[in-house]
């Protein structure tokens, strides 16, 4: 993926991750903070790089001057070598995370957030876990959850529709009502309009 070849590179004090960026057209390396992951963001399919509205290349910051050598290697070529590199791990720890409501194994160097998996994926505290017993308690954790607010979510649906049931037969009465007192004055006044004999 050449994402950790880029932090070698570059001597990347930021996070380093790949995420999906749509806008980007699909998957790109960032790198950003905890705050903001995608300040700088290279497609890895096109190798295009893309800045967030606060960075400015060549600017006077760090970012900024990591902007200006990002933007020149992709001129020259270098970026996309460094992106095709494979990239080379010291250490492979297995770690798990849920996936399509099943439990997927990966590998990484280090546990926990801000560090990544061999694939990039940034590995937050609440989606990355150290042994596969873990990972399983919060897939039935979510499950049950799924549950519990689908229960809900039928609940108030079947309540709805109980309440438009009860306002339709309410205007329906309404109706009735208003028809019988429209028609009852009607008699009375042709019966009480006539001149008796």
């Amino acid at each position: 993926m050449g994402f950790k070849a880029i932090k070698q590179h570059y001597d990347i004090k930021h996070i380093v991750a790949i995420y999906n960026e749509e806008k980007y057209g699909g998957d790109c390396i960032c790198i950003g903070s905890g705050y903001v992951h995608g300040l700088i963001a290279i497609n890895i399919e096109t190798g295009k790089v893309f800045y967030s509205s606060l960075v400015t290349p060549g600017e006077d910051s760090e970012i900024g001057q990591l902007a200006a050598r990002i933007k020149a290697d992709e001129k020259n070529g270098v970026l996309r070598a460094l992106i095709d590199e494979p990239d080379t791990f010291a250490r492979n720890l297995p770690v798990f995370t849920t996936e399509n409501w099943a439990v997927k194994a990966e590998q990484c160097e280090e546990y926990g957030w801000p560090n990544t998996t061999h694939t990039g994926r940034i590995m937050y505290e609440n989606t990355y876990f150290r042994t596969r017993a873990e990972a399983y308690a919060d897939l039935l954790k979510d499950t049950k959850n799924g549950i519990k607010h689908r229960w809900i979510a039928s609940s108030v649906q079947d309540a709805l529709r109980k309440l438009r049931r009860a306002i339709w037969l309410y205007m329906e009465t309404i109706g009735y009502w208003v028809a019988a007192r429209t028609i009852g004055r009607f008699i009375m006044k042709r019966s009480y309009g006539k001149k008796r004999m």
